[in-house]
């Protein structure tokens, strides 16, 4: 499974497009490690080369899953909303990612603009900030 790493708006057009803007997909499971850890010495490293892993997957065949990894996460807000039966909606109906020159945001707002301070506070919709960010089909 070859990752895909997004560099240029033509590489975030490709995935947006390949997994039609996240339409009918789900958040299966997300992963975060923050590369720091404490030795046997009890000496703490923090390297902050933090990865965060989603696995989505959606009601269509090609292809059917994708895995998301954001390398050097600053920000991520997970907002669950809530079905009509109070439980937990996992469908997405839209995502996309933008970029500006040193950040990668991926959102479900599709009114969001990194560049709009007041957007930044809102936290109802889901958020993340990365430096980088790499994308695979998984089988």
């Amino acid at each position: 499974m070859k990752w895909y790493e997004l560099k240029t708006s033509k590489d975030i057009e490709k995935l947006l497009h390949v997994y039609n803007n996240f339409a009918d997909s789900t958040l299966v499971s997300y992963k975060f490690e923050s590369g720091n850890f404490v030795d046997e010495n009890q000496v703490s490293h923090e390297f902050n080369s933090n990865e965060l892993c989603l696995l989505f997957q959606r009601l269509d065949d090609n292809p059917f899953s994708i895995e998301i990894m954001f390398e050097y996460t600053k920000y991520f807000n997970f907002f669950a909303p809530v079905g009509s039966e109070d439980s937990w909606r996992s469908e997405i109906d839209y995502a996309k990612i933008v970029k500006t020159d040193k950040w990668f945001y991926w959102t479900t707002w599709e009114d969001f603009d990194p560049n709009n301070q007041e957007h930044l506070k809102y936290n109802d919709f889901i958020l993340i900030q990365a430096q980088n960010v790499k994308w695979r089909v998984v089988k």
